[in-house]
């Protein structure tokens, strides 16, 4: 599974919200990436699915929904969309909330619900520094499912983007 700039700038909701496409390497560093940036000087566009939810909350007129960070598209074997989060705030890790991380994911499955076909595997963001202390929180405490993938930046590049 690669990213596909393509498949990205073709997401439905572009052409109607233009400015939720963003460059990965500034979205990471406005939600607070610390450290070295594995997407400096790259071209990789992104969905910012917070703008996205804004937009279609106040068009239709309701409250806005929890939602992931960022989408991305895919092409390999199909072509789908990524969704992500960027959890690299957190003073306390323990301060997580499976709720809310559950309501991250439903809110933009409701959103983005019969426009694209959406990867079966959610993606949580961590800090590297946090990304193991996540990881055991996810999967022994909380208690996620299985396809609530917690990764570091440089994963995520490594796995998707390049």
């Amino acid at each position: 599974m690669k990213y596909c700039k393509n498949i990205t700038e073709a997401h439905p909701f572009i052409m109607e919200c233009s400015n939720s496409l963003i460059k990965i390497e500034k979205l990471l560093v406005n939600e607070g990436l610390k450290g070295a940036n594995p997407f400096t000087d790259t071209e990789h566009l992104v969905v910012n699915m917070d703008h996205v939810e804004t937009y279609f909350a106040k068009k239709e007129k309701r409250n806005e929904r929890s939602s992931m960070d960022f989408s991305f598209g895919i092409s390999s074997p199909s072509e789908k969309y990524v969704l992500a989060e960027l959890r690299f705030n957190y003073k306390k890790i323990t301060n997580i909330s499976k709720v809310d991380l559950i309501h991250k994911v439903e809110g933009s499955i409701t959103t983005l619900k019969g426009k694209v076909e959406l990867n079966s595997e959610y993606l949580f963001i961590f800090q590297s520094n946090q990304k193991e202390q996540a990881r055991s929180l996810f999967y022994r405490n909380l208690r996620m499912p299985k396809n609530y993938l917690v990764k570091d930046v440089t994963e995520l590049k490594t796995d998707f983007f390049s």
